[in-house]
């Protein structure tokens, strides 16, 4: 008769740890819509800084989870995974909206940089 191995205590840990970053953001987010925190602390600080490098820990636990997750998938994959999506997702993000912001905005276009057009509305002002 197979014996299912105890999960360790570790595995959930770990979980939490890699859905942390994306709690964090959540949090930042209604913390501003509500008032109780600035946008630059919320945005700057909470998301692009502490947000980002919680993210990279997260995803290390997830690997770590994936790891030990390796002797008993039946019990303990289902953690792995969760860990794996969460983590994985969350820099996944960062990493795209990092890639977005250092390439040019296509939307700001002139015709000649070095004669922009006039605006008639802000030249009557």
């Amino acid at each position: 008769m197979p014996t299912r191995k105890p999960v360790p205590a570790v595995l959930p840990w770990l979980t939490a740890l890699a859905a942390a970053p994306a709690v964090l953001i959540v949090a930042a987010i209604a913390a501003t819509r509500f008032g109780g925190v600035d946008l630059l602390v919320s945005y700057d600080l909470l998301t692009w800084t502490v947000a980002r490098i919680l993210a990279w820990i997260g995803l290390a636990g997830a690997l770590a989870a994936a790891v030990l997750a390796l002797r008993d998938l039946k019990g303990r994959g289902l953690y792995a995974l969760a860990a794996l999506v969460l983590a994985g997702a969350t820099v996944a993000g960062f990493v795209w909206r990092q890639g977005q912001d250092a390439t040019p905005n296509p939307r700001d276009v002139t015709t000649n940089v070095d004669e922009p057009p006039a605006f008639s509305r802000v030249a009557a002002l």
